[in-house]
């Protein structure tokens, strides 16, 4: 029982000519987090979103590893973590190992740089705060105590309605973040156990296409590493997905 969204205009069938008012071709992305055969998104691009017209590396400090911690015990006070930065930058990371890492948040800024992170998935529990999730596939809005789910290699950008107090906490999964198995029957529909049921599941909603040349920032995440792309196109400029 897959849940299937499909938003905007798309063609009849997958991999055929999709043409624009123009006459010229819808640039058709196959986007996968595992390759051809595992969870992937078709999205119909106004421009190629692969133009690239430089890249050059970035450097990001989310705080230094203490190699010489003692195994106990340990009380982590995360309101006493006063950084500052914008949704991405004033990421402070708390704890990780080689599949997931924790990140507490004081967003304090904005940007209109927009972030990709290339290796993993992302849970952002929004502790407190209000505003917008854009990306690619559209907006959604969130409020305090918000879980975004937000997979490997999505473009995004987090626009919050205030700064006085905007907290979040990050989960970075090497692994893919799903619905466990025990929450689900064997049409993948959620059982009556689980904590939460499709109803309250929110998706993106589509915007009109940004068709716009220009150079725009993407800062993209490889595992602990950063580099700036700078995009020919603006990069929502989906006619449909």
């Amino acid at each position: 029982m897959p849940y299937y969204v499909r938003q905007g205009n798309i063609p009849k069938k997958r991999h055929i000519t999709f043409y624009r008012d123009d006459g010229q071709l819808f640039r058709e992305e196959l986007f996968s987090t595992h390759g051809f055969s595992n969870i992937y998104s078709n999205k119909y691009h106004y421009n190629m979103p692969t133009k690239t017209l430089e890249v050059k590396p970035l450097s990001l400090d989310h705080g230094q590893e203490w190699q010489d911690a003692l195994v106990q015990n340990y009380k982590i006070d995360s309101n006493q973590v006063d950084d500052q930065g914008n949704f991405f930058s004033a990421r402070r990371k708390l704890m990780f190992n080689d599949d997931v890492a924790m990140y507490t948040a004081r967003v304090t800024e904005d940007t209109e740089q927009f972030y990709r992170n290339a290796y993993a998935d992302e849970i952002v529990f929004v502790h407190e705060g209000s505003g917008r999730l854009t990306s690619e596939y559209g907006e959604i809005k969130f409020e305090r105590w918000d879980y975004l789910i937000i997979p490997r290699g999505t473009t995004y950008q987090l626009k919050f309605d205030a700064f006085d107090n905007v907290r979040l906490f990050v989960i970075e999964s090497f692994s893919m973040v799903e619905i466990p198995k025990h929450f689900r029957n064997q049409y993948g529909q959620l059982l009556e156990s689980a904590p939460y049921c499709e109803r309250d599941i929110r998706v993106p909603e589509l915007q009109p296409p940004v068709v716009q040349e220009g150079e725009f920032e993407l800062v993209c995440k490889y595992g602990d590493r950063y580099q700036i792309h700078i995009l020919q196109w603006h990069p929502y400029d989906l006619e449909g997905w």
